[in-house]
């Protein structure tokens, strides 16, 4: 101890560094038997120890309040967690309107044939279909699915609910009348408050379309014109392309004038994010805030908005990539040379968004800081799945049910349609009757869905899946698609951020894409070129990104003093 008596402030700052935080743990046990020792050699007087142990505290206490500390020593679990609070709801101008696209299965069997058909040209895989697309690459399928048959369904909706048109009318080569075409596209951006980028999607949608109906000679928007492989020859191509260029051009504009506002509403900085990941880690224990025991779904649901948060603060790969982790097939657990576990992951061209385009796999190792999260789920969560689906009461205890509920409910319900009801039952007996067959029903529903749900959850090795909620419980276990995805995500950061700041932000998945590319341009030391490797798009690109939340202040920061000396 006494080499560091004499060390400068400085000096003492190195020596800081190289003491591992874990070493803070049981520190006032150290200070007690380094300061009892001194005493007893008669180096400092016992009439200081406060004096010493007051400060010291204060700094460990800082110190583990903050998210540095709670990263490398994760606080324990074992507590009763926050009490719930409600997220504010978000005030919109807009409001709700009533859904208008048409179902698949509303449509006449000409249309769903041609539809097929628009598919198939679209996704084909082959020179064959390459050359009816006059060289163009085929689209992914979720991108068929997602882009080109929502617009059309929504097309058909639009002629049916307000235009008055028959279904059995409906065929594709409506998507070629320009005056309809651009009604709809009016109708969206003035009575449904759409941006004019909806006018783009479905402007390009109809080009899709013209091409696969000038694919054949026999049909009549083909113009006779030798055929060119920009489609040049197809006026009503290049027609489409005008309303186009023009939705893009009002969609540039009006993307300039609500970014501030919309950013607004979902921007948080890297370290909030890292505040938020500590925020749900908080909501794994137990036991709710009054030490009643939590059943084992809500734990696992809070755990996994959890995982998927703090793999998009450390990890902000596209959100596709993080929903198709599948164990053994593109998550790997790996130890390198000296034992030490970390998790790689791998995809294939084909399976990842931009490998159509670029060619090249994606592989790349997930941050050390989630490994042990990753070790929870297929050591601890995947058997425990596994074992309450094969047993139908180890299945309702994982509810927080139990065998002999379904019983009780019968009984209850016996003697409230004979007019007996429990002293403390306020509801009119009628409303009660109601509310217990709805109870005995959902327990059914939830008994019956076990098999199904194991089915499910054993078809595929993905970490992210349905709960199975209340109206469909026969969704456990498959897996997460695009949207239930981003609502888990925006929903869990809404509430750890109500719960933070008083101020809920809805950050959704592809929201910290950005915040990483501008976290990573702002650090001192950063590797924006390594970074953007890793979460697999390009530099330039992450530029952009970081570009559109970055406010003119944060710009010009860093040279505002200093930029007129060499």
């Amino acid at each position: 101890m006494e080499e560091y008596q004499s060390l400068s402030a400085q000096e003492f700052e190195i020596f800081l560094q190289t003491i591992p935080v874990p070493n803070l743990q049981g520190y006032l046990e150290v200070f007690q038997k380094q300061f009892n020792l001194a005493v007893a050699n008669q180096k400092i007087s016992e009439n200081t120890r406060r004096t010493y142990q007051y400060p010291l505290k204060k700094f460990v206490d800082w110190a583990q309040a903050q998210v540095w500390y709670q990263e490398l020593i994760p606080p324990p679990i074992n507590q009763p967690m926050p009490r719930y609070r409600g997220v504010t709801r978000l005030k919109t101008g807009r409001g709700r309107k009533a859904p208008y696209m048409c179902k698949e299965e509303q449509l006449p069997k000409g249309a769903t044939v041609e539809i097929a058909q628009f598919k198939e040209f679209s996704t084909k895989l082959g020179r064959e279909a390459k050359r009816n697309r006059r060289g163009e690459k085929e689209i992914r399928l979720s991108t068929y699915q997602k882009v080109k048959l929502r617009a059309i369904l929504c097309f058909f909706g639009w002629l049916t609910r307000c235009k008055g048109y028959d279904v059995e009318s409906l065929t594709l080569s409506l998507m070629l009348d320009l005056t309809l075409v651009e009604g709809y596209i009016d109708w969206m951006v003035d009575e449904r408050n759409c941006g004019s980028c909806a006018g783009t999607t479905i402007c390009q949608t109809a080009i899709s379309i013209a091409k696969f109906l000038s694919s054949a000679d026999s049909q009549p928007v083909v113009s006779g014109k030798r055929r060119r492989r920009n489609w040049s020859d197809v006026a009503i191509i290049e027609d489409l392309q005008d309303i186009d260029h023009e939705c893009q051009n009002d969609y540039r504009k009006e993307k300039k004038l609500t970014e501030v506002e919309k950013w607004a509403k979902k921007e948080i900085s890297h370290q909030q994010a890292r505040e938020v990941v500590q925020c749900l880690r908080q909501y794994l224990t137990n036991c709710y805030h009054n030490k009643r025991n939590r059943s084992l779904s809500a734990i696992w649901w809070d755990w996994l908005r959890y995982l998927a948060v703090k793999l998009l603060t450390y990890g902000p790969v596209r959100q596709q990539e993080l929903r198709d982790l599948e164990w053994d097939k593109t998550i790997f657990r790996r130890k390198d040379a000296q034992g030490k576990v970390f998790y790689e992951v791998k995809y294939a061209p084909d399976c990842h968004k931009v490998g159509s385009k670029t060619y090249e796999a994606r592989n790349y190792k997930l941050p050390d800081i989630l490994t042990a999260d990753l070790d929870t789920w297929f050591e601890y969560w995947k058997p425990l799945l596994e074992e309450a689906l094969n047993d139908n009461e180890k299945w309702l205890d994982f509810w927080g049910r139990d065998k002999d509920q379904a019983a009780r409910l019968k009984v209850s319900l016996a003697n409230a349609k004979q007019g007996k009801a429990c002293k403390n039952v306020k509801k009119p007996v009628e409303e009660y009757v109601q509310y217990l067959e709805k109870k005995t029903t959902a327990l059914q529903r939830r008994i019956n869905s076990r098999k199904i749900a194991q089915q499910n959850f054993t078809s595929h090795q993905r970490i992210f899946i349905l709960c199975g909620s209340r109206q469909y419980p026969e969704s456990f276990g498959l897996p997460m698609d695009e949207q239930n995805f981003w609502s888990m995500v925006t929903n869990a950061v809404a509430f750890a951020t109500q719960a933070l700041t008083d101020n809920p932000k809805r950050t959704n998945p592809h929201c910290f894409r950005h915040i990483g590319d501008k976290h990573v341009r702002q650090m001192k030391d950063g590797n924006p070129k390594a970074f953007d490797i890793f979460i697999g798009h390009s530099e330039t690109q992450g530029d952009r990104y970081a570009d559109q939340i970055m406010t003119e202040f944060e710009k010009t920061k860093g040279v505002i003093d200093n930029w007129w000396e060499d």
